[in-house]
């Protein structure tokens, strides 16, 4: 039996990796809010597309990916537009950070273990979240997904490369996600996979992929400890 298919329980873990939007920040619901109006801008009526297809796919990817079925009613780059006209008041002033992130990702690396991001988030966001959180330069390695020459989100590629640059096989990291793109992501890279489900989660990600499930800040805490530091 390979590493890659042992109980994720019995495999060691090196390194933690964590998803952004919807983990270290509460945001996806705003996101979630905002895509209706960002499908009706952009999407031909006959796409039968919804918030919950498109959360945790990179942006560039969802019109990659739904423009070659459809006839879309905006450019690519007018497409980013349309995110990126609502991303620093929720980046800034309307999502939450998750409680005890933070402490999370420091405790983590206090303990001796590297620890990344990835994300299908832009650069500008992620700088914004990481000052809200005060976790700029605190993560070992970042990877954006818009910055790769790969598919983003479900494909393995963006934890692969965080592992990579971790210098960690991926069998022996533990990836924090609460999208079902990203849990399929990880688990093709052949992670752990811890899902995270918010407070305000709307129910609509599969999790069922995950290797173990976290509802709200205080358990997420609890799992990830147990899972990566062993502890009860």
């Amino acid at each position: 039996m390979s590493e890659s298919e042992a109980d994720p329980a019995d495999r060691r873990i090196d390194a933690v990796i964590f998803d952004m939007d919807g983990v270290l920040v509460e945001s996806e619901s705003y996101w979630s809010e905002e895509m209706h109006d960002i499908i009706d801008a952009a999407y031909p009526e006959e796409a039968d597309v919804t918030p919950a297809d498109l959360t945790g796919v990179s942006i560039y990817d969802q019109y990659d990916r739904f423009g070659a079925d459809h006839d879309m009613n905006v450019s690519r780059e007018a497409y980013f537009d349309l995110y990126d006209d609502v991303a620093e008041s929720i980046y800034l002033e309307r999502a939450d950070v998750t409680e005890g992130a933070a402490d999370l990702v420091r405790d983590l690396q206090d303990a001796g273990l590297p620890v990344g991001l990835a994300t299908s988030s832009f650069p500008q966001w992620v700088a914004w979240t990481l000052e809200r959180l005060g976790l700029e330069d605190a993560f070992d390695a970042e990877v954006l997904a818009p910055e790769l020459d790969e598919p983003g989100k479900p494909e393995p590629f963006v934890y692969e490369a965080a592992a990579r640059r971790l210098g960690v096989a991926p069998e022996h990291c533990l990836v924090v996600e609460d999208s079902a793109s990203g849990i399929e992501a990880a688990k093709r890279a052949g992670a752990v996979v811890l899902a995270y489900r918010s407070p305000d989660s709307d129910g609509e990600q599969d999790v069922s992929r995950a290797d173990a499930v976290a509802d709200g800040p205080a358990e997420l805490r609890e799992r990830v400890r147990s899972l990566a530091l062993d502890e009860p």
